[in-house]
């Protein structure tokens, strides 16, 4: 089960929001040591989004899994897109338990009018699970990187 999570809710379990989201970030994020802060304080004002994927287990839900999102636009073609920045599993998930967070994800793309999900994956199991919901894998390329933050940093101390 897929549940988007409010800002108390982000706020009470930020310690393990961050260790998912800092295990999860794709390679284009930034080194910025305040990236973190970046992204709680975008958290907070809502330009992203955190999910939590949580697993009946006996009556309880268990928590199993940590994913943020954000809405983005193509500014060349003015397409609106729902992208999945980060995700990460606290132990093995399902495919079925992927796919049914993959459609609620799709349910609430639709519902805030964007034209497709996107996400910035290396996992290959995520491009087998796309397949299965009739979606289709792009690669990107990107430069290393052009600024190091880490010493940009400290030559302003």
């Amino acid at each position: 089960m897929l549940k988007r999570l409010n800002k108390k809710e982000i706020v009470a379990k930020w310690d393990m929001i961050k260790v998912a989201i800092e295990k999860a970030l794709p390679d284009i994020a930034s080194k910025n040591p305040n990236r973190m802060e970046q992204i709680y304080n975008n958290l907070m004002i809502g330009t992203m989004h955190c999910w939590a994927v949580y697993r009946k287990v006996e009556r309880e839900d268990a928590l199993i899994g940590i994913g943020t999102t954000t809405f983005t636009y193509d500014l060349c073609s003015g397409s609106k897109l729902l992208l999945g920045y980060t995700a990460y599993t606290f132990g093995n998930a399902t495919d079925e338990e992927w796919m049914e967070g993959y459609q609620e994800l799709l349910e609430f793309a639709k519902e805030n009018k964007c034209e497709r999900v996107c996400a910035y994956t290396n996992v290959p199991r995520m491009f087998d699970i796309n397949k299965l919901s009739d979606g289709y894998a792009v690669l990107y390329i990107t430069s290393p990187p052009l600024m190091n933050f880490s010493s940009e940093v400290e030559k302003e101390e």
